[in-house]
């Protein structure tokens, strides 16, 4: 046989072979952060006021809003503009990364408080005053059979922060049914689950549930240890114009 061929072959295998040990231990980026970095703060700070959120969210959701029911909650609050609730989901606005029907109702977001939802959820913002560095805050309602497509967060956010869920109401056995995925990876997002996930990877969150799934969203700065971002999409003159005028 002829010996350039053999020379041939064999440096094929060796390269073959280093292609494979670098695939197997090359350093993996990390699209979940469970164990770390906030997530314990941010579940105490929820759940301390978890009843009375939730119940504010069924009062929204529901779209109405009495005396009785506020007492019940101990949120008794008379400003008319709490009341007429009707109008506090608002569509997401950005409708190239969602299929079906999603809803933002935003706390706050670039640097913009909503007041009067604020206002609704005092109990909430006042319980993550002590953590810092928070970017945002906001609600997110996915209908059935609706979700985020696979997408990258707006660069000039998901680039510069990480992002923290938590999920209020959804109720399944499968990851199919409920979760979010992120490249190579996915969870399950039932009832009380929460994760910190990287916003700036390719990512999607979906509902095949039988019911309509709240989750609350929190952006917050990325610790200096954390790499920034790669995400390259930009915000649309429109969805700006539609956070900033929150």
């Amino acid at each position: 046989m002829d010996e350039s061929f053999i020379h041939t072959i064999a440096i094929i295998i060796i390269i073959f072979i280093i292609c494979i040990a670098l695939f197997i231990f090359a350093p993996r980026g990390r699209y979940f952060f469970d164990k770390d970095i906030y997530k314990p703060e941010l579940d105490i700070a929820i759940k301390d006021v978890l009843l009375e959120t939730t119940a504010i969210l069924d009062i929204v959701d529901d779209d109405t809003i009495d005396d009785k029911t506020m007492q019940k909650v101990n949120i008794y609050r008379t400003d008319d503009t709490i009341k007429k609730v009707s109008t506090m989901w608002k569509s997401y606005p950005d409708k190239n990364i969602i299929s079906g029907r999603v809803f933002i109702l935003p706390l706050f977001m670039l640097g913009k408080i909503n007041k009067k939802n604020a206002k609704l959820f005092s109990s909430l913002i006042e319980s993550l005053r002590n953590i810092q560095n928070i970017q945002s805050v906001y609600f997110v309602k996915i209908n059935v059979n609706s979700s985020f497509i696979k997408h990258t967060g707006y660069a000039n956010i998901s680039n510069k922060t990480l992002r923290y869920i938590y999920c209020f109401n959804a109720y399944c056995y499968d990851i199919d049914e409920s979760g979010i995925w992120i490249e190579a990876d996915a969870k399950k997002l039932i009832k009380d689950s929460s994760f910190i996930y990287d916003s700036s990877k390719q990512h999607s969150i979906y509902n095949k549930t039988a019911s309509d799934v709240i989750y609350l969203i929190i952006d917050f700065d990325r610790p200096s240890d954390i790499p920034d971002g790669y995400s390259e999409s930009v915000m649309s003159e429109y969805v700006s114009k539609f956070f900033k005028n929150i």
